[in-house]
């Protein structure tokens, strides 16, 4: 039985439930990875803005290919059927900091977003150890639930798809473009001075204006 990363926003935790909890998926530039899950390793759910472990899912298929609705914003066609094993509210679940000290990639006293690499991306294969010491922290949250607080704009955050609209021959011409997740688990790109790059500050903009509910409009890169 191996562990893995599936990662979440507050919107599609919600529309996983809605749809069953029975489907997970992954974007297509995934399925490498996501070839090498088998039935009976289990899916650790991590919620992306507020940082926190909300579930166990037990894998009950190979990977399969679909492009049933379950997800608004995006499609996730790399498969698994799941067996829900823990699914727990945003409040509670378990903090990331409840396992400082405890993984091999957040040892203590560790500086803050130094685990960034191991939350970035979903399905990442995490070592036995690892995963078993996060798979413990979420079944403690369950049997001893505490309601934390979280952020309402954190839990609504989209996906980070962002339409860039550009005229080409007096057409409009729309492009969809992946931006990553603000957040502190993010590492941010930096020039050698220790400013932002162009396309830190670009991603940050496009965050902020989905957010506002505005229409995103950027230039071509």
């Amino acid at each position: 039985m191996n562990y893995w990363l599936d990662l979440f926003t507050g919107t599609t935790w919600e529309e996983f439930q809605k749809a069953g909890a029975h489907v997970t998926g992954f974007r297509e530039h995934n399925r490498k990875r996501a070839s090498k899950i088998r039935p009976g390793d289990i899916f650790l759910c991590y919620l992306t803005g507020v940082k926190r472990w909300v579930g166990l899912l037990e894998a009950t298929s190979e990977l399969f290919e679909d492009t049933s609705p379950i997800w608004a914003e995006e499609v996730f066609p790399i498969r698994f059927k799941t067996k829900p094993l823990v699914m727990l509210k945003p409040e509670h679940g378990a903090p990331m900091e409840n396992l400082e000290g405890r993984l091999s990639f957040f040892q203590a006293g560790a500086a803050p977003g130094s685990w960034s690499g191991l939350v970035r991306g979903s399905p990442t294969k995490y070592q036995k150890a690892d995963g078993e010491a996060i798979a413990e922290c979420i079944r403690h949250a369950e049997s001893v639930p505490v309601s934390r607080p979280v952020d309402p704009k954190k839990l609504k955050r989209s996906s980070n798809l962002y339409k860039l609209h550009n005229q080409m021959d007096d057409q409009e011409i729309e492009t969809v473009v992946t931006v990553p997740i603000e957040d502190d688990e993010e590492q941010v790109e930096v020039v050698g001075n220790g400013a932002p790059t162009h396309t830190e500050i670009q991603w940050r903009l496009l965050d902020l204006g989905s957010q506002m509910g505005l229409n995103i409009w950027a230039p071509r890169p």
